[in-house]
């Protein structure tokens, strides 16, 4: 987060497949005060809720317009807080934001301020492949289908897996290379 410190001008930033924490988030915000346009696009988690990187957003970027938040574990709070803190949004994408559900007071709001509203269970196939990354820093794409946490578990491990067989195998190449 260190670079961004010198991007006092910057206008847009799109981030895939990395895990920013709501410090970050912050600093990107305080660093780069004309922000218009943040794309953050991470991994969806059914079992965790989190509203921090959505308040972080509110509080650290007003100057939004357009912000995309694919796969984010935000909850109905982090949306209010991201209406009420970014005056000027004028389009916002939910997609596979499961946790959201707009209904009622807060769908009615977003349907009065947001230009552009893309809702949670809408189909990504107009943008791209969403991808999302492991902890071993490797992306994988998922179609517009759920994809359920098991099945990215299952995945990773598999990934893992392969990982050390070819790490043995090269090891290997390199012991044979020394000894022949």
């Amino acid at each position: 987060m260190e670079a961004v410190k010198y991007l006092p001008l910057l206008e847009e930033l799109v981030i895939h497949c990395i895990y920013l924490s709501a410090k970050a988030i912050e600093t990107i915000g305080r660093s780069c005060p004309l922000l218009k346009s943040f794309n953050y696009n991470g991994h969806w988690s059914k079992y965790m809720v989190s509203n921090l990187e959505a308040q972080a957003i509110a509080k650290n970027m007003p100057a939004l317009r357009h912000l995309q938040l694919f796969g984010n574990k935000m909850g109905n709070e982090g949306v209010h807080a991201i209406l009420e803190g970014c005056p000027n949004l004028e389009s916002l994408d939910l997609r596979k934001c499961f946790h959201v559900r707009l209904s009622g007071d807060l769908g009615k709001l977003c349907s009065e301020r947001i230009r552009d509203l893309k809702l949670p269970n809408e189909s990504t196939d107009d943008v791209y492949q969403f991808a999302v990354t492991g902890t071993s820093g490797y992306a994988t794409s998922h179609s517009d289908d759920e994809t359920s946490d098991d099945d990215y578990v299952k995945e990773k491990i598999t990934r893992k897996q392969r990982n050390r067989k070819t790490k043995k195998q090269k090891q290997k190449k390199n012991n044979k290379r020394m000894f022949d």
